[in-house]
């Protein structure tokens, strides 16, 4: 589980690695049986059925859709979840910009919900999923690339600045499709 996003925002997600396949004994010795991946529209349907779920859920527990932004964990500390709830919707929580939007800097930047299906990627009012990375058993140099990715820590350092008059710079990873290539706190 991780709780962090490439913006320095707050976005729970799960990273996991399955085998695409099955092993089964063949006459005592153990044989691979790979199967298909998922198509496009089982991914749709699957994120759709974890976002229902996870709704559901939360509404037994007395939350709505309205309460994402706070955090359960944190609901007895209320600084904590409005910081996390501000990150959330990527907002400022204090100083003289508190409440509103961070500032996103590149060409043609706006803040806006863009929702994008690719391959194997589905998208659901917030939920998405992803299931198009592939690894070959053998490429252990792409294997281990893919574990160090999902063991990352939150915030690489070197693309961490402060500017002249004391805000903090960060320089996104990759530019987005709006043109922002970096985030002012």
């Amino acid at each position: 589980m991780q709780r962090f996003g490439g913006a320095v925002n707050l976005n729970v997600h799960f990273h996991s690695l399955f085998l695409d396949g099955v092993y089964y004994d063949y006459n005592e010795e153990l044989k691979f049986f790979r199967i298909p991946g998922p198509t496009d529209h089982e991914v749709a349907v699957l994120v759709q059925r974890i976002r229902n779920r996870v709704v559901r859920y939360l509404s037994k527990h007395g939350y709505t859709i309205d309460d994402f932004s706070e955090d359960p964990i944190t609901f007895e500390n209320p600084i904590m979840a409005a910081l996390f709830g501000a990150s959330i919707q990527s907002r400022i929580v204090v100083g003289e910009r508190a409440g509103q939007k961070v500032r996103r800097i590149g060409v043609d930047a706006s803040i806006g919900d863009v929702y994008r299906i690719g391959n194997r990627c589905a998208v659901c009012d917030g939920f998405s999923l992803h299931a198009n990375v592939k690894i070959e058993g053998r490429d252990r140099d792409k294997l281990e690339k893919l574990c160090r990715y999902t063991a990352r820590p939150p915030i690489a350092l070197e693309r961490l600045s402060e500017t002249p008059d004391g805000k903090i710079l960060y320089r996104l990873k990759k530019e987005y499709s709006d043109g922002t290539t970096h985030v002012l706190f």
